[in-house]
């Protein structure tokens, strides 16, 4: 449990240091669009730091054995649920803005999973950078945490299903919503 803590306190140092390159890069007077590339995916950037915390918690299970996983699968997963949601018209039942988010993210879904030649992590990296673009992503959190998908692949802690860490993370990316975020069509394979 200490390690986990532990790495629990590097991902969220590793999310504040990316998002805070992020906010000086779009108050500094001069922009050079391949920094921002690499701030948002580089090796340090904000789509590795996001998926390492959606590495955190991860339940183990006799899957891992037979399969892989990668935050792709999470996405597939709640996505099915939101489509399940919308089918039964459960939806409806929801804040407008919170219905919006759901479309929102199944529209995106299918433009990606259509991608066939993109991998699992290309298709989460793609998820990630236009959700940011599109000021989404730290709605979709919260919305992701409250589905069943989330209680059966993650434990606790993790940033998906512990509040205080999903809060924090939701702040952090709700900071960029000031900011134009324009993303080189080449980083998302095309994908608008």
């Amino acid at each position: 449990m200490e390690i986990l803590k532990i790495r629990i306190n590097e991902v969220q140092h590793a999310l504040g240091e990316s998002v805070n390159a992020l906010v000086k890069y779009f108050c500094a007077e001069r922009k050079v669009k391949s920094e921002l590339a690499h701030l948002l995916c580089g090796q340090k950037g904000l789509v590795m730091s996001i998926e390492q915390a959606f590495q955190v918690g991860r339940q183990e299970s006799l899957m891992k054995y037979f399969r892989n996983t990668c935050p792709w699968d999470y996405i597939e997963r709640v996505c099915s649920w939101f489509f399940e949601l919308c089918r039964r018209k459960d939806t409806d039942k929801l804040p407008k803005e919170q219905k919006s988010l759901i479309h929102h993210a199944l529209r995106l879904y299918r433009k990606i999973d259509a991608k066939t030649s993109l991998g699992k992590d290309g298709k989460f990296h793609v998820f990630i950078l236009i959700s940011i673009r599109d000021h989404t992503l730290s709605g979709l959190l919260t919305l992701m945490s409250w589905s069943p998908v989330t209680l059966d692949m993650y434990n606790e802690p993790s940033f998906l299903r512990t509040s205080s860490h999903l809060n924090n993370f939701s702040r952090l990316l709700h900071s960029l919503s000031e900011f134009n975020i324009v993303i080189d069509p080449t980083l998302t394979y095309g994908i608008v």
